[in-house]
């Protein structure tokens, strides 16, 4: 009583004769370019990121005929190698800091322990 009969059933159907056409295979290329992109990982060595780089700027002239200057990639995967490097430094320093205020720190209750057991001396020889 409640069911429509079949004929009544919404179908579900694409909006557009758009969404039934295969991919071009243009843009099946463009998102393996950015699969691979993606894949990439965080650490990655600059030589890494300008090789991939330079995959799809070289895919990107192909495809629309737009140009772009390596030189800038270049120089923006050295700085980024030298940030990594800066970085390595300040965290070895950091290490080293922590390591001195926690023996600092250790030196610092070990003389309050004793400076306490002189007081108690004093306190108790008088």
């Amino acid at each position: 009583m409640g069911q429509r009969p079949q004929s009544q059933m919404k179908v579900d159907r694409p909006s557009s004769a758009q969404q039934l056409r295969p991919q071009s295979a243009m843009e099946k290329e463009t998102l393996r370019e950015q699969a691979d992109w993606s894949k990439l990982p965080l650490k990655a060595h600059p030589m890494e990121i300008i090789t991939a780089y330079e995959k799809l700027l070289i895919k990107e002239k192909q495809q629309r005929g737009t140009s772009y200057d390596l030189d800038i990639v270049n120089a923006l995967a050295y700085e980024v190698q030298c940030l990594r490097i800066e970085k390595n430094k300040l965290q070895h320093e950091l290490k080293i800091t922590k390591a001195k205020t926690i023996h600092h720190e250790q030196q610092t209750i070990s003389l309050r322990k004793e400076l306490e057991q002189l007081n108690n001396q004093v306190t108790t020889a008088a």
